[in-house]
């Protein structure tokens, strides 16, 4: 999906790209307007974790981005779950 990195609250390149991450919003708007247009309501998506960015993985900053991924798709009526695989709970 070509969301991925913004869902998972991602810069265009790194975790840490600030404006990346808030130049994607208006795709992550398009797309909640294409879905509703489509008559979904409803998006389900992985999140992702590795080694390399564990810093990032439960920071607040990552925490914020998905509040505001959520809330925009409130306001188009869509609902939000995010999976975390089975494998990263014991991590």
């Amino acid at each position: 999906m070509d969301l991925t990195n913004f869902l998972n609250g991602w810069g265009l390149k790194t975790w840490d790209d600030e404006a990346g991450w808030k130049s994607m919003i208006p795709e992550w708007e398009s797309f909640l307007e294409w879905l509703v247009a489509n008559r979904q309501n409803a998006i389900e998506y992985l999140l992702l974790a590795a080694d390399e960015w564990e810093s990032f993985v439960a920071s607040p900053t990552r925490q914020d981005r998905f509040k505001q991924i959520t809330s925009l798709a409130l306001e188009w009526g869509v609902a939000v779950a995010s999976d975390v695989p089975i494998a990263s709970a014991f991590l």
